[in-house]
């Protein structure tokens, strides 16, 4: 099911004139009173990386930070429209000041962790709280010190060709809004006069929710019913996904070729099925094939997306991640999939692998390109 098919840009939208012109000014004055307390910016994993990001922050807004979440709330119904997120009250709202000075950039990114001991990120110090969508409020002193900077966001399924990115000016006053797992990137910024107040300044926003840890129980491992579509009906997809719950499936030939069993449970958002490799599909060292874990994650993935699949529509895999933590031996592996997100457009999916002993083996993850029936997309 996987493919190098390219989707659609991701959902967003800008609003000018989102704080009125004194709050914005409150703002801008914090920040400038401030500078001495902004720190290098860091990525995912709390490390500098200047390859990758050049910045400056600080997540102390003083007196305005109530006027931010005032207002954040208030617009929060436009948010999801416009970035085709079903309505869901936020766990966290997180926030962060950022200056881009002389040379500031930040390259081709998301805003959650993929890859090896990825685990959510956002919201409290829980560790369960993820991030859903992201936000960026941009402002800066006038007249404008500075060119560039513009947020970049990425087609999903790109190559990198210019035709598979759109750039958005960082507006003075202007919130833009995307889902937090599409890839985006912020242009080189150059300014003249190098001096800390010409900076292009942001607050970057990220609305949290509260996820599943897979390996939880079926009830506690459920996405928040308010994140995925109402099922009041059976689809063609979750007529197929009961079949294959059955001892008695009929498997397409692929399947049975590759040894990749059927589904042992699902319900909207969560997939889950046990699997053995057979003897042939072993090396000589009794290790699992890791093709044979990346296909299994295909067909997983897959199931998950069917889970909340509307009634008119099929899917292709945009792109299909997997990273490998432990070596996969001869034995059981116990496979959870779910959907993290929705919109009308693209469904982001995530799957772990686990041993008996519950060790972390494998993970993975995919956006799908929903489509009707007809073959265009929805």
């Amino acid at each position: 099911m996987a493919g190098r098919a390219k989707g659609p840009l991701p959902p967003h939208a800008q609003m000018r004139d989102f704080l009125p012109p004194d709050e914005i000014e409150l703002l801008l004055d914090w920040v400038l009173a401030n500078r001495a307390r902004f720190a290098a910016a860091k990525v995912i994993g709390g490390r500098v990386d200047p390859e990758l990001r050049v910045a400056e922050t600080l997540r102390d807004f003083g007196p305005t930070e109530a006027m931010l979440r005032c207002r954040l709330e208030t617009a929060l119904p436009w948010i999801f429209e416009r970035t085709g997120t079903r309505p869901f009250e936020p766990d966290a709202v997180e926030l962060e000041l950022a200056a881009h000075g002389h040379g500031a950039h930040f390259g081709a990114h998301r805003d959650i962790p993929v890859g090896p001991g990825r685990a959510p990120l956002g919201g409290d110090a829980s560790g369960r709280q993820d991030r859903v969508i992201s936000a960026v409020l941009y402002f800066h002193r006038e007249p404008k010190g500075f060119s560039g900077g513009e947020l970049r966001l990425h087609r999903f399924g790109s190559d990198g060709d210019p035709g598979d990115v759109v750039d958005l000016e960082p507006l003075q006053n202007s919130l833009v809004a995307f889902p937090s797992w599409a890839t985006h990137e912020v242009r080189e910024v150059a300014c003249e006069s190098r001096a800390f107040e010409d900076s292009r300044f942001a607050v970057n926003i990220w609305l949290c929710r509260e996820l599943p840890r897979l390996h939880d129980s079926p009830s506690q491992a459920r996405v928040p019913p308010s994140s995925l579509p109402e099922v009041t009906v059976s689809t063609w997809a979750t007529d197929r996904l009961d079949a294959l719950r059955q001892a008695d499936a009929v498997l397409p030939p692929v399947i049975t070729t590759l040894g990749l069993g059927a589904l042992d449970h699902w319900e909207p958002g969560l997939v889950r099925k046990s699997w053995q490799a057979q003897p042939q599909l072993l090396n000589a060292d009794d290790s699992v094939f890791g093709g044979y874990i990346a296909a299994l994650a295909d067909q997983v993935l897959a199931f998950a997306a069917m889970t909340v699949l509307p009634g008119n529509a099929v899917f292709r895999t945009l792109n299909l991640s997997v990273s490998f933590v432990r070596i996969a031996k001869a034995g059981i592996l116990d496979i959870e999939a779910r959907v993290i997100s929705q919109t009308r457009r693209v469904t982001a999916t995530r799957a772990e692998f686990r041993r008996a002993d519950s060790a972390l083996v494998a993970e993975a993850s995919a956006q799908q390109l929903l489509q009707e029936l007809s073959g265009t997309a929805v």
